[in-house]
């Protein structure tokens, strides 16, 4: 006879999560509706159509608003199920409503009203007839919750979704990634237990024995040929990469989502990763921009402004404005792309001012010619100093950037976060050693 179980979700390996992380309290509130759960059970073949019939088995009932969920096991020599139903205990089954011909092993029942108690008696059927009935009653309810101060627990239901559950729970269909990693699920099962967190329960990516880090990937050029050096990625690689990420369980996120993670305001979902590339070359107009829209990846455009429409390679002002309403943030890369660091030749006073067109300046112009608020600077072949850092902060940028490689913890410095270049003799094994996620607590 097949029982109703609850089986562990078959989850991929997750090297950014702790070995004993899996275990943990938060699984009591969807142990507490464990009563409720029901899981589906594959049809058996009857032995004899004709052969005795038994009552049928372990009947659960699941109450969703406006309707009852009803599962049970196979009966032997069970060709199909009839069920009746009555609001009024006082007719025997064959005074009920019949739903006669049921062939699976569930069946949902919706119009109900909340609070109406209904009465039930299910039958095996086959050639010689009907079983004796298995009688049940129960109540639909409004919503099937349990609600405790920091977190829900949910019955899924069949058209539930990560994203669907998020926006009704957390009022944002993004952060369905919460319940996954929460529950540590890879899909939801209709009419199990989840638990939905109401608050972050891993600010920082804190675990006992490791924190996360998150790398930010940073990119140039791009080309349709093949033609690869060192900042020239070819489009077949791009794309093998993108799905690298995807089929590896990596989440791309926004870079505004990344600043709340390092200010220590809001916790990322698992495995979480960043792409961004410098410049403003019309490749990525060409070559990178639809692929990250395939995947429905985001991605950051660093722009110096004096780029565009200066060189046919370059980003048309056009192109740039079409990016950054589909999904590319735009932000700034100095006006003229020389390194902020001073010369050696170099007069201060003119160097002062020179930084205060780069940096401020910049702003200005993106304005002017993109119609896009800077939040966020990226220098120029990474160079900075302490005066380049207090410029960008008085001026207001949120976050800057370097390109020394390495992944970034809570605890990164805001105005000197790393990032790692990509090149274009990379493959995969080198594209994926710039993926660290996690670092172990020593």
């Amino acid at each position: 006879m097949c029982r109703h179980s609850n089986p562990p979700s078959a989850r991929r390996p997750d090297p950014s999560r702790s070995p004993g992380q899996a275990a943990g309290p938060r699984f009591s509130l969807a142990a507490a509706l464990g009563a409720l759960m029901l899981a589906g059970c594959a049809a058996v073949k009857p032995a004899d159509p004709r052969g005795p019939l038994t009552v049928p088995a372990h009947v659960n009932v699941v109450a969703g608003d406006g309707q009852l969920s009803i599962s049970w096991d196979p009966q032997p020599n069970a060709v199909s199920y009839a069920l009746y139903w009555s609001t009024s205990p006082k007719p025997t089954h064959g005074g009920a409503t019949k739903i006669p011909n049921i062939n699976k092993l569930r069946y949902t029942q919706t119009g109900l009203a909340n609070g109406q108690e209904v009465f039930y008696w299910l039958t095996a059927v086959n050639l010689a007839g009907e079983s004796r009935p298995a009688a049940f009653r129960a109540k639909p309810l409004k919503v099937s919750v349990l609600s405790f101060e920091k977190d829900i627990a949910v019955i899924v239901q069949p058209t539930d979704t990560f994203a669907s559950l998020a926006a009704r729970f957390l009022n944002d269909p993004a952060k369905g990634w919460m319940i996954q990693d929460y529950n540590e699920l890879d899909s939801l099962t209709p009419y199990h237990a989840v638990t939905i967190p109401l608050q972050p329960w891993k600010i920082g990516g804190l675990t006992a024995t490791e924190y996360e880090t998150v790398p930010l990937l940073a990119y140039h050029r791009f080309s349709t040929d093949g033609t690869e050096n060192r900042m020239t990625v070819p489009q077949a690689k791009f794309e093998a990469q993108m799905q690298y990420l995807k089929d590896n369980g990596y989440r791309v996120i926004p870079l505004d989502q990344f600043v709340d993670f390092i200010e220590f305001k809001a916790q990322l979902p698992d495995r979480a990763v960043v792409i961004t590339a410098d410049d403003g070359w019309k490749s990525f107009y060409e070559v990178a921009y639809p692929i990250l829209k395939k995947y429905g990846y985001p991605a950051t455009l660093f722009v110096y402004t004096d780029f565009p429409e200066s060189d046919p390679l370059a980003l048309t002002w056009p192109m740039i404005r079409e990016m950054e309403k589909n999904g590319v943030d735009v932000e700034c890369h100095s006006k003229s792309h020389r390194d902020l660091r001073m010369k050696r030749d170099e007069d201060f006073k003119g160097y002062v001012n020179t930084l205060e067109d780069e940096i401020h300046g910049v702003q200005s112009e993106m304005q002017r010619k993109g119609g896009i608020t800077c939040r966020y600077l990226a220098y120029p072949y990474g160079g900075h100093n302490p005066l380049v850092v207090a410029l960008a902060q008085k001026y207001g940028f949120r976050a800057a950037f370097t390109v020394k490689r390495g992944s970034n913890s809570f605890f990164a410095q805001d105005f000197l976060v790393r990032r790692s270049m990509i090149y274009g003799e990379y493959g995969l094994a080198d594209f994926e050693k710039n993926l660290n996620v996690a670092a172990e607590i020593k």
